[in-house]
């Protein structure tokens, strides 16, 4: 009996050996970095509002996956407006407008950055983009508006 115990468990082991690398060649397994990926498309100014478009793609083997996306709007004169957003989605590309309202308020150039983080917060990719309004705004409380689209 002791052998026969052995012998299927001997069996068994030869078995998933040669099963286990089968499964794990046929599922397209993806870093980090080929699953997530920000880009801001443009971005551009009407009076003293900030407007930007980013995509987002998330690409993993997840039914849903959720994220961080922090926004940084840095002004000519090196302060910064930062949001975090936490993100649920079962969309592999996400299109965002951002609006940073009343935040052009310093003639120069602004910066943004959009930083994707996973939520493990193993991983994160940033993307920039740099650009001048020809004159500051009015001042005002600055806010951020979204859209998905």
């Amino acid at each position: 009996m002791k052998k026969q115990i052995i012998l299927y468990y001997i069996f068994l082991v030869c078995v998933t050996a040669l099963i286990l690398p089968l499964t794990i060649q046929a599922l397209p397994l993806r870093t980090a970095e080929d699953a997530y990926e920000v880009k801001i498309l443009e971005a551009y100014y009407i009076e003293d509002d900030i407007y930007s478009k980013m995509e987002i793609q998330a690409r993993t083997q997840a039914a849903a996956e959720n994220f961080y996306l922090q926004l940084t709007l840095i002004n000519p004169i090196g302060e910064e407006i930062s949001y975090l957003l936490k993100i649920m989605t079962h969309l592999e590309v996400l299109t965002l407008d951002i609006v940073f309202y009343n935040s052009a308020t310093v003639a120069g150039d602004y910066t943004i950055l959009a930083t994707i983080i996973s939520n493990n917060r193993w991983y994160a990719e940033t993307d920039m983009v740099v650009f001048d309004p020809p004159n500051g705004g009015s001042e005002g409380d600055p806010y951020i508006g979204i859209t998905l689209g």
